[in-house]
């Protein structure tokens, strides 16, 4: 990206591929895009599921190979929730069993397990910062950062972490 401030964009040999791990449940577009995607897109709910179940799990896609739909929720959908950004160097299947483990989760009093809608920028953007370096671990394994928009949608946090802890970086809005 020329905007030294957005969000980075993979692609070069020495950076990481883009993903996005995107909930159709809040946009009919997405709905609608997804399974005009072929393989670029999976469901990280383990399959068989219901068509209609499946139209509305949160799904990873690989950005560098679907312009569209980066278009679209760059252009139209940034800051109303679409999902999160996340760079990693792992194959998509190999990211999507990574990612599949962080669906569930129990809650501190132990009870569980609870849908975790990691997916959703509100969510990430209140509990990437609220762990600790252990629970952080396992998050930045294969992933060099995840990225979510800001609550007013204008831009963009990058998360990575480093010997130091999180770093939460203010990013512009990708492109």
């Amino acid at each position: 990206m020329s905007d030294a401030s957005a969000t980075p964009q993979a692609g070069r040999a020495d950076e990481p591929n883009l993903y996005g791990v995107v909930d159709p449940a809040r946009a009919e577009a997405l709905r609608f895009l997804l399974p005009l995607t072929g393989t670029s897109a999976s469901c990280l709910y383990e399959e068989p599921l219901a068509p209609a179940v499946k139209a509305v799990c949160p799904h990873l896609v690989s950005l560098n190979h679907e312009p569209t739909l980066r278009s679209l929720w760059f252009n139209q959908g940034w800051g109303d929730s679409w999902g999160v950004l996340l760079g990693s160097r792992l194959e998509a299947q190999a990211l999507r069993r990574r990612l599949r483990h962080f669906t569930l989760a129990r809650l501190p009093d132990g009870e569980g397990p609870m849908l975790f809608r990691f997916w959703d920028p509100r969510v990430m953007r209140v509990y990437l910062p609220s762990c600790d370096g252990e629970e952080l671990a396992p998050w930045f394994i294969g992933i060099d950062w995840w990225a979510a928009e800001t609550a007013a949608g204008d831009g963009s946090l990058q998360y990575t972490l480093g010997a130091d802890g999180l770093s939460a970086l203010a990013r512009g809005r990708p492109s």
